[in-house]
């Protein structure tokens, strides 16, 4: 290698250096993807400091689920990696305001007046007031992204160089690999989602903490002093709370002793230091059962089981032809994409000649493995670490709830760089050949560069949702999470600008096309995945500015049959109806009113004042038992509710004189 990079002081500065300037851009990007399920929308986060207590005792996705209304997570399992999320509270209470504790307070608010206020006025007023606190954490939450993308780059850039100190602690000898390795980590355009998109901290937190915990621990095993043991166990513990691929170790570093040292496996589990380091793992396991229920969820979304509808023949060479595709991208990272979900990957048989190709190919890297682990050649260390990373994400034996992610493969791909530099540093120590060693060195360079720029190119992609949706649903045509999430995109960019105003004629003109863009891409949605709730109530909304009030009527009901809990998207809809239906009420259109309420109760049935109002328009159009039936619906949900118990007497009154009244 040339003279002046083997300084590590300089190896150090150009790893650094290359990870701020790959990444820099990223610093003027919003949020994207899963950014809001553990920011904006994560009430714990919100509550800065004080909900770090929360964070810690609660699965992951607890407080996005919540705000949302659903009645559970919908992921096998659960998640508990509380330290990203820890991160992101503290930096809302250093950098932002925390608006969460207020947020949650206005909330269960509007639930308890929703049940005994006695007048929609005061409803509407909270409603308002909450809609405000959601606006201004909406807003603060978008201020402090390029401070938190800052934060983002320097965890990326730590995690480079303490897989650079890794490596060169355990190979002291070889001053070419760590620099090498850690250069091609730094650059691979595969981890753009992890560095770009916030959500993801988790994965550089775990492998940082996992990599610290390597280093301790061979740090106690050269020098055999307890403190270095302690700082292994806590960079253990932390690595655990940042994810679940922290449980690897427990059979990583075994093997590093066996290859290290030559000490019998049976040797190793008898000592001190494992018998520490099995307790922690127990204890650990046993919390995040405790949080998480330890229970595996049914899931019937197949966005979150993606192998739902296979047969039982398709099941296992499905998920296989996965491990190529990621094989391919560590290889030849071209066409990225935020989502590999339904139905990206037809299901196939054993038939299959990807199928084939793949097992072959995992075969034989699991093959050499085995025999390098045999043959004690210190390679096997990464090649180990490459399989028991991939087998935790691969569907084989433990469900992630995807076909796959880029996210995913971020550990694997550490020592994927590590087994590549490996390669090319072998391969420049048995070459004496000048024009070879050069050429393997510009080669080298060229990939480092290349990669680079791509990183940089796909780093705009994610600026926000507009921009990496649009983008990825050209490479990925057939995925029903990113054509529902394109049809979603385009409907805010159409009506986000009359957000509370009145549209102009004109506007309406400027504004349909954007609708029917919207409607194109949520309907494909619904083609490839007819369950979809989210494609379906954006096909309503977008019906529903198009005018075609039936249409939009038919798939919020269809959403409402759908989800599970009490959608919040959806009681906003539903005033859209019923506001729609007092509008012909005052018009004693009193047949149209009844449909647009009757809609909206079907789509909100918790809604008190829907029933209320549907009940009165049921009693001006002289069908008294049905305006009983709604007046008696509105009184169990809010006993309170002065005018449906008014209302209620009246209608038993006319239907007790068989007397019709008409509207005039």
């Amino acid at each position: 290698m040339i003279t002046f990079l083997q300084s590590k002081k300089i190896q150090v500065y150009i790893i650094a250096i290359l990870c701020v300037i790959i990444n820099i851009n990223t610093i003027s990007n919003q949020y994207a993807l899963d950014d809001e399920m553990v920011i904006k929308k994560n009430m714990f986060v919100q509550k800065g400091f004080a909900g770090i207590p929360e964070i810690l005792s609660n699965d992951a996705y607890r407080s996005y689920f919540n705000y949302e209304g659903a009645d559970n997570t919908n992921l096998y399992g659960g998640r508990f990696r509380p330290l990203s999320i820890v991160s992101f509270a503290i930096e809302q209470n250093l950098f932002g305001d925390v608006l969460g504790t207020q947020y949650l307070e206005e909330i269960e608010k509007l639930k308890n007046m929703e049940q005994t206020a006695n007048n929609s006025i005061d409803i509407e007023t909270q409603r308002a007031i909450v809609k405000k606190l959601d606006n201004d954490i909406e807003t603060q939450t978008l201020k402090l992204a390029p401070i938190r993308h800052i934060l983002q780059i320097a965890y990326y850039t730590l995690c480079c160089l303490l897989l650079y100190w890794f490596i060169g602690l355990a190979l002291p000898n070889n001053k070419s690999l760590p620099f090498v390795a850690a250069l091609l980590f730094a650059v691979h355009p595969i981890h753009t989602e992890v560095v770009a998109n916030l959500k993801s901290r988790d994965e550089i937190f775990s492998l940082s903490f996992i990599l610290l915990t390597c280093i301790f621990y061979i740090k106690f095993f050269q020098h055999n002093k307890s403190k270095f043991a302690w700082l292994a166990i806590l960079s253990y513990i932390l690595a655990f709370l940042s994810k679940e691929y922290a449980f690897t170790l427990f059979f990583l570093l075994p093997l590093y002793h066996f290859l290290t040292y030559k000490s019998s496996f049976f040797t190793i589990i008898k000592s001190n230091w494992f018998l520490g380091f099995a307790l922690t793992t127990i204890l650990l396991l046993g919390i995040r059962f405790i949080i998480t229920n330890g229970t595996k969820t049914e899931i019937t979304d197949v966005l979150n089981a993606p192998y739902l509808y296979a047969q039982a023949n398709e099941v296992l060479p499905s998920k296989i032809v996965t491990w190529l595709k990621y094989l391919q991208l560590l290889f030849f990272p071209v066409h990225l994409s935020c989502d590999y979900s339904y139905n990206t990957f037809p299901y196939v048989s054993f038939t299959n000649t990807v199928v084939i190709a793949s097992l072959v190919i995992w075969l034989c890297i699991v093959v050499y493995t085995v025999y390098a682990i045999i043959k004690k050649k210190f390679i096997a260390f990464a090649l180990a670490s490459f399989l028991l990373f991939f087998l935790l994400i691969n569907n084989l034996f433990f469900e992630v709830g995807a076909t796959m992610g880029e996210r995913l493969i971020f550990h694997s791909s550490a020592a994927f760089c590590g087994i590549i530099a490996w390669v090319i540093t072998k391969f420049l120590y048995y070459n004496t050949s000048k024009v070879i060693k050069s050429s393997v060195l510009v080669f080298t360079g060229v990939i480092v560069v290349i990669s680079g720029y791509k990183t940089w190119l796909r780093n705009t992609d994610w600026k926000n949702n507009f921009t990496l949706f649009t983008n990825d649903v050209q490479n990925n045509v057939e995925s029903a999470m990113l054509n529902s999430n394109v049809g979603s995109q385009y409907f805010s960019q159409a009506l986000l600008p009359y957000d509370g105003k009145v549209m102009t004629t004109q506007d309406s003109i400027t504004v349909k096309p954007l609708l029917e863009t919207s409607l194109r891409y949520s309907a494909k949605a619904i083609r490839i995945y007819p369950r979809h709730v989210n494609s379906h109530i954006n096909i309503a909304l977008t019906y529903w500015y198009l005018n075609q009030f039936d249409s939009a009527v038919a798939h919020w009901k269809i959403a409402s049959q759908l989800f599970n809990g009490r959608n919040q998207t959806l009681v906003k809809h539903a005033n859209l109806l019923l506001n729609k239906g007092l509008s012909f009420g005052n018009q004693k259109n009193y047949t149209d009113a009844i449909r647009m309420m009757e809609s909206a109760s079907m789509i909100d049935p918790y809604n008190p004042f829907i029933w209320n109002n549907l009940g009165g328009a049921y009693f001006m159009n002289g069908n008294f038992k049905l305006a009983i039936i709604a007046f008696s619906k509105a009184l169990q949900l809010n006993p309170n509710l002065q005018d449906a118990r008014n209302g209620l007497n009246t209608a038993n009154y006319q239907l007790s004189l068989k007397k019709p009244v008409t509207g005039n």
